[in-house]
């Protein structure tokens, strides 16, 4: 079996993404389709982040509550709250034991939407004894009510 290249990678995790339009923390059929695509240090936070999520939800249910969890709406895997519709890549950057690919992404809503927003994230993927994984996701928009920093740091430890 041939090993998988960066960009063949990076192609299969958007082209997943774009089939699944997941919004908030991934359901556990979300999960088992992206997981294969991410290092074990992202896999780690998103469970870790989906536990606090549950304990926060099964507290709130506790109390009468009806809080919104956190994590729970919204694109985290881009600049973009409302998702993606289209995607396409600049030329990897190689640094090490790291490639870095600046992904072009559109949002349009509907067919007729005559403006839709434009970005481009930069997508980290790190050669592990597993092959190329996603290792971290920089939003990079350049509007002011886009998603900030990086999926690294949106995702705390746990």
């Amino acid at each position: 079996m041939t090993a998988r290249g960066p960009v063949q990678v990076a192609n299969d995790f958007y082209t997943t993404l774009l089939h699944l339009n997941i919004k908030g923390l991934p359901t556990p059929n979300e999960a088992t389709a992206i997981n294969p695509f991410l290092s074990s240090e992202l896999r780690d936070k998103f469970a870790g982040a989906k536990r606090e999520q549950e304990k926060f939800i099964a507290e709130a249910k506790m109390k009468g509550e009806t809080l919104k969890a956190p994590w729970s709406e919204g694109n985290h895997f881009g600049s973009n709250y409302e998702g993606m519709s289209s995607f396409s890549f600049g030329p990897p950057q190689i640094s090490n034991e790291t490639v870095s690919i600046p992904v072009y992404l559109v949002y349009q809503e509907g067919k007729n939407d005559k403006d839709p927003a434009q970005w481009i994230d930069i997508l980290v993927l790190k050669q592990t004894n597993e092959g190329w994984k996603v290792y971290d996701l920089f939003f990079c928009a350049p509007w002011d009510f886009g998603i900030r920093g990086n999926l690294r740091s949106i995702i705390p430890n746990h």
